[in-house]
């Protein structure tokens, strides 16, 4: 009983120790993770470069322009050691702005440069997934030709249908009965028209050299239809 008692003794005790004064530990206590910043890219950190150089330009030329203007101001008060010290510090001002303007042209030469090398890296990327896309869509050589043969077979059995439709059915009208037919038919209209001429041309009079002169014209003339009508 003493044995537990002691035991139950330490570890109460010593819970009630670490309470009271802390549990003597010399490590301090986490700080809580500061919020990642963003970085700042190198094509934004030179266009703020560029715009921090446009304001200063600006400054620079508003100061040339004051100093020529107290300049003139004082070579119209006759006051010649002020003006030349506006003009030096005026020339001081220019120095400065070209400068400035140099370098502001470097940087953007450089900015543009930067800006070609990113969109031709872009240009390259996409060109490398159309690539792997393509390759791995693309269907292989032997499906093409397989296909390309099962379309061969297809178009030759559907132009075998279309010439087995067109043939002639048995026991229907031949082709050539009908052209003679049509010779026939044309040869009755012919000797119909050269009757009706002949009993329309006929003389009322029997003259022997008038009929017969008559008759060869009307013959040459009614061969002539004839020929038209057969040609």
């Amino acid at each position: 009983k003493a044995t537990v008692s002691v035991l139950y003794w330490d570890t109460r005790g010593d819970m009630f120790l670490k309470r009271m004064f802390g549990s003597g530990s010399s490590e301090p206590a986490p700080k809580p993770r500061a919020a990642a910043v963003p970085q700042e890219t190198a094509s934004e950190r030179m266009s703020n470069t560029i715009d921090t150089m446009d304001r200063k330009e600006q400054v620079l030329e508003k100061r040339i322009q004051d100093e020529t203007n107290k300049a003139k101001e004082y070579l119209a008060k006759k006051d010649q050691k002020r003006a030349m010290a506006c003009l030096k510090k005026k020339k001081l001002y220019e120095q400065q702005l070209h400068q400035l303007q140099d370098q502001k042209f470097n940087l953007e030469q450089l900015q543009v440069t930067s800006q070609n090398a990113a969109i031709q890296q872009d240009i390259i990327r996409v060109q490398q997934d159309v690539t792997r896309e393509m390759n791995r869509n693309a269907p292989k050589i032997e499906e093409v030709e397989a296909m390309q043969d099962e379309l061969n077979d297809a178009l030759d059995k559907n132009r075998e249908v279309a010439e087995a439709l067109a043939r002639p059915l048995a026991g229907g009208v031949e082709y050539d009965d009908v052209l003679e037919d049509l010779a026939a038919l044309q040869q009755e209209q012919a000797d119909e028209q050269f009757m009706r001429r002949v009993a329309k041309n006929a003389p009322a009079k029997p003259v022997a050299t008038q009929v017969d002169t008559q008759a060869e014209e009307d013959e040459e003339e009614d061969e002539k239809v004839l020929a038209e009508l057969t040609a």
